[in-house]
């Protein structure tokens, strides 16, 4: 009866905190069945989305800034994997950044916004992050014209962070482009523009 007893007792095989239970108290369980999943949370890992342009930048063992917005607060990370193939058709790569996480503030499954080093060209063509629309597996922004209309430009973009695009191709030094309400345009729409340092709203 006790070396019954005695195997009722179930130990983890490493430390974690429960994150999920499979079974109720009183369910009877076969051998093997899974009763709890265990995550060790003292370091996170985060999923990044890099434009190639941006890929040849970074390298493992690059340390980066991870914003989570729902915290209001920004950690440091370290890259730990570089996905050595592009994603298509967006031609895009994964880095993996591993996030310390002692006082277990970060939850999983939290979203984050990271920003990775790099550096624009002197005298490089550069646009507000938010002015940019995808179009299938292409970038673009809105170009407005002399007669105030718009006009949907594919670019290149080249190292974007802080919020800022570099732009390789497509874009002249001088032209003024949509940097608010562009999801709502199409190409060749009218529109009533009023002037900021980013460009047109």
């Amino acid at each position: 009866m006790q070396a019954r007893l005695d195997n009722a007792y179930i130990y983890a095989p490493r430390d974690g905190i429960v994150v999920k239970r499979y079974l109720q108290s009183g369910t009877y369980a076969k051998a093997g069945t899974a009763i709890v999943s265990l995550a060790n949370v003292s370091s996170l890992l985060a999923k990044a989305t890099i434009g190639e342009a941006e890929i040849a930048q970074l390298k493992i063992g690059t340390r980066v800034k991870v914003n989570v917005g729902a915290l209001e607060k920004v950690f440091s990370g370290i890259i730990t994997r570089i996905s050595p193939a592009a994603t298509l058709p967006a031609r895009t790569f994964v880095a993996e950044i591993t996030i310390p996480n002692e006082d277990g503030i970060l939850k999983p499954g939290m979203f984050a916004k990271v920003d990775v080093p790099g550096q624009v060209r002197q005298g490089a063509i550069a646009v507000p992050e938010k002015a940019l629309v995808l179009r299938e597996d292409q970038k673009t922004v809105y170009v407005v014209t002399a007669d105030s209309k718009v006009q949907q430009r594919v670019i290149k973009v080249g190292f974007v962070g802080n919020g800022w695009a570099e732009v390789l191709e497509g874009l002249q030094d001088g032209e003024q482009i949509v940097t608010a309400g562009q999801n709502k345009l199409k190409d060749g729409s009218a529109i009533k523009s009023t002037q900021s340092k980013e460009g047109v709203i």
